[in-house]
């Protein structure tokens, strides 16, 4: 597992401020994330195992309104929250196109994009994409 430190932002704050210096909690997740998308009540990861495997979106139950699963210490002396994505809060793993990227949410849909479709990656790939994948974030989560 890796881990992501997300940083609490508050619209028009300056990236580098002291408060953005420090991570709000800790979400353990699997190393090859390439997106994340967080909702109140899922976390949706996009996931490429390279050029010519496919990739997936993984829905997790939102863990954060629970409690930690643990406390860590990081490196500077600060204690954070951590919770882990893993197979206790897996909802669903659904295959896409290789090279998956970034992913957000738009108006109760997903919008994914691949790599793929980018000029260099198109030779000796699998079925490369280059456009807007726009999935129902309904099928998703059942």
């Amino acid at each position: 597992m890796s881990r992501t430190l997300p940083f609490v932002r508050q619209w028009g704050e300056t990236a580098g401020t002291e408060k953005m210096k420090t991570p709000t909690f800790i979400l353990s997740i699997p190393q090859t994330v390439q997106g994340m998308y967080i909702t109140d009540d899922y976390i949706f990861l996009s996931m490429s195992f390279g050029r010519r495997s496919r990739s997936t979106i993984s829905t997790y139950r939102n863990p954060l309104k629970t409690p930690p699963h643990n406390i860590v210490k990081l490196e500077q002396g600060n204690s954070y929250p951590l919770w882990f994505l893993d197979g206790s809060n897996l909802v669903k793993s659904t295959y896409f196109p290789p090279m998956l990227e970034g992913i957000t949410g738009i108006e109760g849909t997903i919008a994914v994009l691949t790599e793929s479709g980018a000029t260099k990656y198109q030779k000796n790939g699998k079925g490369p994409v280059d456009h807007l994948i726009l999935i129902d974030k309904v099928e998703l989560m059942q």
